[in-house]
């Protein structure tokens, strides 16, 4: 398919600079840069700052070893890699929160590297003890609020967030939607393209991406396809240009478990600026290898979504280092596996560049889930 808002959604996620330097120019609101994972991005967008999504990039690694072991993911290195850059000055705060001891260290190293540069990190608890949740997250909303206070000069109201709650809403909705289509329709847009699209939501004011998404939903083709369905699991889909394999590959995402895609569209945003409301957009949506949730079991989760998307196999895209995936991974695995579940998992650096390895991995798994396929008809 092609379109000028698959053009325009395709090349703000290919150019994320540019992108945000042009609404940057049009807007004149403060760019707050958002990391991983699960901070209640509507605060920022109340405060009348533009909130910009940082979840790692395909930069070679050089000025950010200075800081950071080797052994630390890639997607922390590479925001570093990137904040370092001169290019990366207009960005007036960064936001972090506690997902992982990499991010967490992370954030102090900003401190010491960018020291003109305000750096915030929200705590989320990790218990499920209301009486304890609670009180803390009321204390880091009211940091939360102060810092955005400081660094776009105005402390949110009610009603300002009651307003970008609604517009967050608006945008959860519509790629939910999208989601949906995705499942039933999958070659309506090449893996590349879909996850293009959701990468452009991270660099545009959500009052453009909105309407995108909704003229673009509009007109996408019922296409089915062929090829091996699969869902992909991980923490973020990087590098992007890896998907273009999966497209060579004949395979056909039909859905996700990214925590940089599907994990964080499945939350409903906080409905009210108070710590409780705060606490349930963190319990709310899919299971998460970051946040702790008392009987969560993401192995029978994930099985019960290969089912409910008719998914032919399971890809686990693990970045790297990435410490929470990898606590996670051999439950899953194991899980999925008992169910009969076909898995593979692919080790990617979010900088890497050359798939020869991956493509010929993918390409035998989706010959593995041909001739299953070809077996369970035969019998």
């Amino acid at each position: 398919m092609e379109s000028k808002v698959l053009d325009e959604l395709r090349e703000a996620a290919e150019n994320p600079r540019a992108e945000v330097m042009k609404w940057l120019r049009v807007t004149g609101r403060p760019v707050v840069a958002v990391l991983p994972a699960y901070f209640p991005e509507p605060l920022v967008h109340a405060a009348g700052a533009f909130p910009v999504g940082m979840w790692g990039n395909t930069l070679p690694l050089g000025a950010s070893d200075s800081y950071l072991q080797s052994f630390s993911c890639s997607i922390a290195r590479s925001i570093l890699e990137l904040a370092l850059k001169p290019e990366s000055d207009f960005i007036a705060g960064f936001i972090f929160t506690s997902m992982c001891d990499n991010f967490e260290t992370l954030a102090e190293v900003f401190k010491l590297a960018l020291p003109r540069k305000p750096v915030f990190t929200f705590v989320i608890p990790n218990t499920s003890h209301l009486p304890s949740r609670r009180p803390h997250l009321e204390r880091e909303l009211d940091r939360a609020l102060a810092f955005l206070s400081r660094v776009a000069g105005k402390r949110p109201s009610p009603e300002d967030y009651a307003r970008s709650a609604k517009l967050y809403g608006e945008f959860v909705r519509l790629v939910r939607e999208f989601y949906r289509h995705r499942a039933l329709f999958p070659a309506a847009l090449s893996n590349y393209d879909f996850y293009a699209v959701l990468k452009a939501s991270f660099f545009m004011p959500k009052e453009e991406f909105n309407p995108r998404l909704r003229s673009l939903l509009e007109d996408l083709d019922r296409v089915g396809g062929e090829g091996a369905r699969v869902l992909l699991s991980g923490i973020v889909p990087q590098p992007l240009s890896l998907l273009k394999v999966f497209d060579a590959a004949g395979t056909r995402v039909v859905g996700d478990d990214f925590a940089g895609a599907y994990r964080l569209f499945s939350k409903e945003p906080a409905a009210a600026l108070l710590g409780s409301e705060i606490d349930k957009y963190l319990l709310s949506g899919a299971p998460c290898s970051t946040l702790h949730r008392d009987g969560q079991d993401r192995g029978k989760y994930l099985a019960a979504r290969v089912r409910e998307l008719g998914a032919d196999g399971f890809v686990n895209w693990h970045i790297k280092f990435c410490e929470p995936e990898a606590f996670d991974r051999p439950h899953l695995l194991d899980e999925l596996r008992r169910q009969g579940i076909p898995t593979l998992v692919l080790e990617v650096e979010t900088s890497s560049r050359n798939f020869d390895a991956l493509r010929t991995r993918l390409e035998a798994f989706v010959e593995l889930i041909r001739q299953e396929k070809e077996k369970g008809a035969v019998s």
